[in-house]
């Protein structure tokens, strides 16, 4: 199921950008908004974004105006009414406004509580009295829009941030551009997003040794389950993948996968993306992998060599 929409950036700098920064900007733009889809995945259970691209519709010079178009394939496994008041998990019956919201405010959600944790890790000695109230504001906001606890929403978007720590990074690059500019502040679709004061709480740059995300796609390749959960895509279910690492690490499993059926196996063969982050030295950590699709043949195929 797609989902695309329009999302308006404002810089209210008041001298022109180089060409350069407004580069900077658009690819910071897509970094910081990595972590959504985890925000969604995590506060709906059955939701499994399968694809999330950003694309540029317009740029306006002078105070730089970025209007962006994201665009999400989303997988369904169930109806999530419970928590939103609408059915979502049928989203071709959802209103559209709704989902726009949703997924638009899970994009900002993430952005500021990423420049929080950039602000509390590379400047603790710092007021961030400003990013905390911006913070507090947009959890308030995410309450209002999906009737979701606040707890439960500032959970949901904290440990997105700490499963995609390129988002940080992404966040600090995104502001950039208006800390050349005391008193500009950004603003979303018409509406006040981060002040100057909250800008100026921002690090100016991360530290060059900062965990960058990669991900990594697989097809047809070896999967060797190692804990299983019948009741939950999401959680309790680990996996060695030999074609990357014999290391075993944690993995998701899409929607729509027979999760019963599938802990009948010890080894099965399907695309995964791997997701990892590594440093200036090569060390790589937080090592994790979504399982988008098993291959019953090859997998039975697999089950039967083993058996001889």
């Amino acid at each position: 199921m797609d989902i695309s929409f329009n999302q308006e950036i404002f810089y209210s700098n008041k001298e022109h950008l180089l060409l350069s920064e407004v580069a900077e900007a658009l690819l910071a733009a897509e970094k910081s908004a990595s972590a959504a889809p985890d925000v969604i995945e995590a506060l709906f259970n059955g939701v499994k974004v399968h694809d999330f691209r950003v694309y540029v519709d317009e740029l306006h010079s002078g105070s730089l105006t970025e209007k962006l178009k994201y665009y999400l394939k989303l997988v369904i496994q169930k109806h999530i009414e419970d928590k939103t008041g609408v059915e979502l998990g049928d989203l071709e019956s959802a209103p559209d406004e709704k989902k726009k919201q949703i997924i638009a405010w899970a994009i900002a959600a993430a952005t500021v509580m990423a420049l929080k944790v950039a602000a509390d890790r590379y400047l603790p000695n710092q007021d961030s009295t400003n990013i905390n109230q911006q913070v507090n504001v947009t959890i308030e906001q995410g309450h209002m829009i999906t009737g979701i606890d606040n707890e439960v929403l500032r959970s949901a978007i904290e440990n997105s941030i700490s499963e995609n720590p390129s988002a940080v990074a992404g966040a600090v690059e995104f502001v950039k551009p208006a800390k050349k500019d005391s008193d500009a502040r950004i603003d979303i679709d018409g509406q006040s997003y981060l002040s100057s004061a909250a800008i100026a709480e921002v690090p100016n740059e991360l530290p060059e040794n900062e965990l960058q995300e990669k991900s990594l796609e697989l097809e047809d390749t070896e999967i060797q389950i190692r804990a299983t959960d019948k009741d939950s895509g999401k959680r309790g279910w680990g996996a060695t993948i030999p074609e990357f690492s014999e290391k075993r690490m944690r993995i998701s499993i899409a929607p729509g996968i027979d999760l019963v059926h599938l802990a009948h196996f010890d080894q099965i063969v399907g695309n995964v993306t791997i997701f990892y982050s590594i440093d200036e030295h090569g060390t790589v950590t937080n090592i994790r992998a979504h399982l988008f699709s098993v291959d019953l043949e090859a997998t039975d195929e697999l089950a039967g060599d083993n058996a001889l």
